[in-house]
């Protein structure tokens, strides 16, 4: 995901720099977009394990309150159809505790559980304020971000969402994101993840 998130920084002023009149950012959606947006909700996981012989294992699910980030860029063919790079994430803290009669461990770390790819908004009206849907699917990571020689994994997933624009630019959106990072060796080991949020998001075109 760090990968990810480097080239994307990257890319955008690239792409900023190269606008023209066609993507011009002129108060109508039709054109180039990028979008940020930050929020709260509820991320939910569950690690699993895939034998070879297909038996499965599945760890108990737990719930943690996240900040939510928000990032797309893309293009909107016409005012009701935006199509776009998304890459929705969720922060939050976990403690690992571990304790037998020689080893007393206990360790932190900030987890971020992500989902990126390609999504589509569909807006109910050529201008705003109006409400949308928004769907997208791709891929799924899970990393600690900030922890030295920490390997995040990878798998499918997706997004469901609906929101209100309410001001030009600015809209308050609430979407279901699901995926399924995991590691395949010998066994198949991974999470089972969802999550619920809210994010208020400023949407540039």
């Amino acid at each position: 995901m760090r990968r990810t998130t480097l080239l994307l920084l990257l890319l955008a002023p690239v792409i900023l720099i190269n606008a023209t009149n066609a993507f011009a950012w002129d108060g109508k959606r039709k054109g180039f977009v990028l979008g940020v947006g930050a929020g709260g909700g509820l991320a939910s996981f569950k690690p699993y394990a895939k034998f070879s012989d297909n038996e499965t294992s599945d760890g108990e699910r737990t719930s943690k309150f996240a900040f939510m980030s928000d990032f797309k860029i893309g293009y909107a063919p016409s005012n009701q159809v935006a199509l776009y790079w998304m890459s929705k994430v969720a922060w939050f803290g976990y403690t690992f505790e571990y304790r037998d009669e020689f080893i007393d461990l206990r360790e932190s770390y900030t987890l971020a559980n992500g989902i990126g790819g390609v999504g589509v908004s569909y807006y109910f009206q050529p201008e705003g304020p109006s409400p949308y849907v928004s769907a997208g699917f791709g891929f799924s990571t899970w990393d600690a971000p900030f922890e030295e020689n920490s390997d995040g994994i990878s798998g499918s997933g997706f997004a469901l969402g609906a929101g209100y624009e309410f001001s030009k630019h600015w809209s308050l959106e609430g979407n279901l994101t699901w995926g399924s990072p995991n590691e395949k060796g010998d066994e198949e080991l991974g999470f089972k993840t969802l999550a619920v949020r809210v994010t208020v998001n400023v949407l540039g075109y």
